[in-house]
């Protein structure tokens, strides 16, 4: 099979795992956001925000490492994964008792507290999932697979066990259940395949692990710190119900960078191997940009244009106070687009250093900015934050991957540019309120959707020469 075809096949596998899980995730969210309203529901994003550090801290990089590894010798592939289920869950045994130590410091409501116990325990969860092995063969529908199990099973419970704030800790425990029961049947299918990952204690072995995906790992902390140290400290700074507002904006713009990210998974395993091909590798970079550029068009629309009707639709009015914070947070998730082009290009080759000084300058900035912004502004300081963070980073990346690797992607940029004002201009112009007008917005929406293709394969085309 072709490299180009092979692509497709994992792109379309994970699209079409990201749609019905995205679509499922959208409605389970809105619906504990409507049930818990914005105060429980900001508990359960500060609880989700906090354990994604020490969720970094469990997988330490590693899953990036083996995946490397596993793409160079797919034949290893059984011993890696033991490996790095081994390493895993004895980080996630240590770390999940700091988490309880910690949670019992905050002195919280006893409810907050059983809530952050249970969401520690997706720690294990993070401990036995074995994406990067599957995405190292390029069997990516399996990782698919798992998605949409994990994502039905979580709007199901959330359906029939959550109906009011009272039911916050039944919400944490959905979301851990739910995703755990898919990752076991994940692994389920990676026995049936390749035999049940050897478990054993190999200290020596898990040093060298470590060590070898530290920078990856502390590029990872860094980049989720610029990513979400506004909720942090957000958490620290202002009361529950800001947290809540801004918690779910931030759950938009999160989501909204999804298809951006499969597009950069689906290229992995192809950048990693043409590492040491720099004509190959810049080719695969650039047809990697234009899916992601699309996307970060579309998104600096719906920035300029929906803000107040995403809110609305998704969450309620109880949420609409965040609109402005959404559009900004939007306008940071666009950006993330433009950064993921340059990003997944250095990550595959092995430039961990440079991403990690590169990312250690943007969340060094975004957490002083936070510092200076959250006290004055609250939840629309943190997006300021937030945005001003992933812009530095993203000129940092496009910077480096310029003159260390010769990856110059300005011509696609500026297309995603254009592509995002032609966008925008056609929602404002013809539908500037698709909820009073339904059909006229459908009708634009499909138009968007045209020239955003046409665009994607005109880019396509352009970088395969």
């Amino acid at each position: 099979m072709s490299d180009g075809r092979r692509i497709f096949r994992n792109f379309s596998a994970l699209m079409a795992a990201q749609i019905v899980s995205n679509l499922a995730g959208l409605v389970t969210t809105a619906w504990l956001a409507r049930a818990l309203l914005p105060e429980a529901f900001g508990v359960i994003g500060w609880g989700v925000a906090v354990i994604g550090y020490l969720g970094l801290l469990v997988n330490f990089g590693i899953d990036r490492h083996a995946l490397r590894l596993i793409s160079r010798a797919p034949d290893g592939i059984r011993d890696i994964a033991g490996a790095v289920l081994g390493v895993r869950l004895v980080l996630a045994a240590i770390l999940y008792v700091v988490w309880i130590g910690f949670i019992m410091l905050l002195d919280r409501d006893p409810l907050v507290t059983t809530v952050f116990a249970v969401q520690g325990l997706g720690l294990f969860v993070t401990a036995i999932t074995l994406d990067f092995a599957f995405q190292a063969v390029e069997r990516m529908g399996i990782n698919a697979a798992r998605q949409i199990a994990a994502s039905l099973l979580g709007l199901a419970g959330a359906l029939l066990l959550v109906a009011g704030p009272d039911d916050v800790a039944l919400a944490a425990a959905v979301t851990v259940g739910a995703t755990g029961l898919a990752t076991i049947g994940a692994l389920a299918a990676f026995r049936g395949r390749y035999g049940l990952p050897p478990l054993a204690w190999q200290p020596g072995r898990w040093r060298g692990m470590l060590r070898a995906s530290a920078p990856v790992a502390l590029a990872g902390i860094l980049t989720t710190i610029y990513i979400t140290a506004d909720l942090v400290m957000l958490g620290f700074m202002a009361d529950a119900h800001e947290v809540g507002l801004y918690s779910a904006s931030a759950r938009l713009a999160v989501m909204a960078v999804v298809p951006a990210s499969i597009a950069g998974a689906a290229f992995l395993p192809q950048l990693a191997a043409a590492r040491d091909d720099p004509s190959r590798r810049n080719r695969i970079a650039a047809r990697h940009a234009a899916p992601v550029l699309v996307v970060g068009a579309a998104l600096a629309a719906l920035a300029i244009a929906y803000p107040s009707h995403l809110l609305g639709i998704v969450f309620g009015e109880a949420y609409l106070p965040a609109t402005a914070t959404l559009a900004l947070l939007l306008g940071a998730s666009a950006v993330t687009c433009l950064r993921l082009c340059h990003d997944s290009a250095l990550l595959a080759w092995d430039f961990d250093r440079e991403r990690l000084m590169t990312l250690g300058g943007a969340a060094a900035l975004n957490i002083a900015l936070n510092l200076v912004l959250i006290p004055r502004y609250g939840g629309y300081g943190a997006a300021m934050a937030t945005l001003a963070a992933e812009a530095t980073a993203f000129l940092s990346m496009a910077a480096l991957a310029w003159l260390r690797a010769g990856l110059n992607l300005a011509v696609p940029v500026l297309a995603g540019c254009l592509l995002a004002a032609v966008l925008a201009a056609l929602c404002l112009g013809f539908a500037p309120d698709p909820l009073a007008k339904p059909m006229q917005a459908l009708g634009v929406i499909g138009v968007c959707g045209i020239v955003s293709a046409g665009a994607w394969r005109l880019l396509d085309r352009r970088s395969a020469r």
